[in-house]
């Protein structure tokens, strides 16, 4: 029986998928298995990963119905003792599995461990590191609060306790994540170490950058609002089976494109560098921002500001 589950979920990810497997079967130091779902994939995603040719690997069809049900047709299929997630596209860092599984054995009264991420774009070239501040401290009301410092994706959960939470809840065609990390408060605990241990690709080819930025946005402040009900009621809308709506796509025809995503990243980034005194460096990465999206207003505003304004 592997320690460690990892599932990955898939729809046409050519050409990441085969990196991204490799990058947790390359994982030093744990026992594991991979179960990768195949969620329907009219490419050569399938073949790629069969290819790989490792036994720990498991293949199975998915039901095509979204990333909540593919990651809950893995989940059924894991057989660890603890569980992580991996996106198609995206990539472990080496070393990760191994110190996370350390730190839950010295600490069984946490559910969960979580550390930091990096942004990378589509080439791989890191954007900016996010998740946290500079020491280890547990995250369980953080998250009571309704605010989620990291990826869903740096966690590693001890099985028992993802099984009865019930995995992704398909109500959440995106933002699935999000809604499973605020249903861990206030009965799990989550711990948080400042370490990066995943690399998250922003391209357009992602579900998120398909979707109509209204419903994105919606999606996520509904998971809040799902945990605001948890915790005075102990249940939520959708528990009871009567959640709102999905609103219509806007009119507009907004998406949350990965463009906008790396012009924030990277202004958050300059603004991070410049309060580090390092003026120089942050007009660069302002400029880098600005050229992602040269269209955008606010980021030549951004960008005004950071050559003015004095360093702290």
């Amino acid at each position: 029986m592997p320690l460690v589950s990892v599932m990955i979920a898939c729809r046409n990810g050519e050409p990441f998928v085969g990196p991204a497997v490799r990058s947790v079967l390359d994982q030093q130091g744990v026992d594991l298995e991979v179960v990768f779902v195949d969620d329907g994939s009219t490419d050569t995603s399938r073949q790629t990963v069969l290819a790989i040719g490792d036994p720990r690997v498991r293949v199975v069809d998915g039901p095509r119905t979204g990333v909540a049900a593919a990651t809950n047709a893995a989940l059924a299929q894991c057989r660890g003792d603890l569980i992580a997630r991996c996106d198609a596209d995206d990539l472990y860092v080496p070393g990760r599995l191994a110190w996370q599984v350390d730190w839950l054995a010295a600490r069984p009264e946490f559910d969960a461990v979580c550390g930091r991420f990096e942004m990378m774009d589509r080439k791989g070239t890191t954007l900016n590191a996010v998740g946290g501040g500079g020491a280890g401290e547990e995250v369980t009301q953080e998250l009571a609060a309704g605010v989620t410092r990291t990826h869903l994706n740096t966690w590693l959960i001890r099985g028992d306790v993802l099984r009865a939470l019930g995995g992704c809840r398909p109500y959440f065609k995106v933002g699935e994540d999000i809604d499973l990390m605020l249903r861990f408060p206030p009965r799990h605990r989550v711990g948080y170490e400042p370490r990066i241990c995943y690399r998250y690709r922003l391209h357009e080819g992602t579900t998120v950058h398909a979707f109509a930025d209204n419903r994105r946005a919606f999606l996520e402040e509904q998971a809040k609002r799902f945990l605001k009900q948890r915790l005075e009621t102990g249940t939520d809308d959708l528990e009871q089976g009567h959640p709102p709506p999905l609103p219509e796509a806007a009119a507009d025809g907004k998406l949350f494109l990965a463009k906008d995503q790396i012009q924030q990243v990277l202004i958050g980034r300059a603004w991070a560098e410049h309060r580090g005194g390092q003026k120089k460096r942050a007009i660069k990465t302002g400029v880098k921002a600005v050229m992602t999206k040269p269209t955008s207003g606010p980021a030549w505003r951004c960008l005004a500001a950071l050559v003015v304004k004095k360093p702290a």
